[in-house]
């Protein structure tokens, strides 16, 4: 395909600037000044958007540290899924926390879990109004499940909505969740492209424990080997095939060299649609396991073993 994407395409997913984050993370958290060089290496590729959220860890505070010195950037960032957020004043509390944090009024505040929607129309509604939405915020939604965004498409407040996808999402697939986003002016974020590191993963690389995903792993890396590929560049160039014109794609990075192997692959991406058209085919009729595409309930990793 003519390569019609550039990194500004991306957003920097920042869980890893504020705690250890991925299955194939052997680095640990960044200092500081090697997040000063990740949000350097992004900033001057292009890239504006910045996702965290108050249960990254330190995240908020490590951006708030560097961000207030760039231009123009949008950060989005989300509730933490513990609050009593319908008691008085929590989530407005919370927000300004976040506010202090960043030292900027983020792009975008987001809810982290799903399940809070339940209260939607119970006074939730009239919260995030006040709370987010009357100061100029986009208001969002976090998602697992199509059903899920389907939900949000229709609730004129939710502005963002970050979804689950990558080259096994059989599902946000099959529900044309991309064309009817961009029907109803919902932005979408795109999350999990790699799955935390699982499909950068090769089979015999696998934990013990996730055994389970090792029949699809193999066949993503007998396809990527026979279409003369690298599976990272198949993985990322895939989330953006799908998002072209409805969305942007999250990527995470540990380290400023990563940061520009992203970048360098988006730039140089050469993958024919055919060729994506041809792998949804294929995982079609695969059997994916629930539990590969859901990391939440994801075993232990015992590193050691």
């Amino acid at each position: 395909m003519k390569n019609m994407f550039s990194a500004n395409s991306l957003v920097l997913g920042t869980v890893q600037l504020g705690a250890k984050y991925g299955i194939a993370n052997d680095l640990g958290q960044p200092t500081l000044a090697e997040a000063q060089a990740i949000i350097d290496a992004t900033y001057n590729a292009g890239i504006r958007y910045f996702d965290t959220a108050q249960a990254y860890g330190s995240s908020e505070d490590v951006l708030g540290k560097i961000l207030p010195t760039y231009f123009n950037v949008k950060v989005i960032s989300k509730f933490a899924p513990e609050l009593d957020y319908l008691k008085n004043n929590i989530l407005e509390e919370a927000f300004e926390k976040t506010i202090k944090k960043l030292g900027l009024i983020p792009f975008g505040m987001m809810l982290h879990r799903y399940d809070w929607m339940k209260d939607w129309d119970y006074g939730l509604r009239e919260i995030i109004r006040h709370v987010v939405i009357f100061r100029g915020v986009n208001f969002g939604v976090s998602v697992y499940s199509s059903e899920e965004a389907e939900a949000l498409l229709d609730i004129k407040e939710v502005s963002l909505i970050q979804i689950p996808l990558n080259v096994f999402s059989k599902e946000m697939l099959d529900k044309d969740i991309f064309a009817r986003a961009k029907k109803a002016n919902k932005i979408l974020f795109l999350r999990s492209v790699f799955l935390q590191g699982l499909l950068l993963l090769e089979p015999k690389e696998l934990p013990q424990e996730m055994g389970f995903a090792k029949e699809c792993i193999k066949q993503l890396y007998d396809f990527c080997q026979h279409k003369g590929v690298g599976v990272k560049e198949f993985c990322l160039g895939y989330a953006l095939f799908k998002a072209e014109g409805y969305g942007r794609v999250l990527f995470g990075a540990e380290t400023k060299e990563q940061v520009l192997e992203n970048i360098e692959l988006v730039n140089n991406l050469n993958i024919d649609d055919k060729t994506f058209m041809e792998w949804e085919q294929i995982v079609s009729g695969l059997l994916v396991p629930e539990q590969m595409l859901n990391p939440s309930i994801w075993p232990k990793i015992d590193k050691k073993g």
